[in-house]
């Protein structure tokens, strides 16, 4: 991947964008390439580097943890389905 794939959307995405709310590589690159213009000094400072590298890990843990979530929400209403069915079949009998 060239620099030039990564300038695409730049810094309209990055302003509307909560870095939390994505796991894309591209548009933290982004992020992380615009805060070195504005703070040139962050690229060699280590704690800035531990901050960010720590929020992009968070953001993909939170991001797993939302599919789980909507995987088990998924489950249970067809647990709630299959229990309805047994119920209804329980009343015929």
């Amino acid at each position: 991947m060239d620099e030039k794939e990564l300038k695409a959307p730049e810094n309209d995405v990055i302003k509307a964008l909560n870095l939390h709310d994505t796991i894309d590589a591209k548009i933290w690159t982004l992020a992380f390439m615009k805060s070195i213009k504005e703070h040139p000094s962050i690229a060699t400072d280590p704690m800035t580097m531990v901050g960010w590298f720590a929020n992009a890990i968070m953001a993909g843990f939170d991001e797993a943890k939302r599919r789980d979530q909507s995987l088990l929400s998924e489950k249970e209403k067809e647990l709630e389905e299959k229990e309805k069915e047994i119920e209804e079949l329980k009343n015929l009998a």
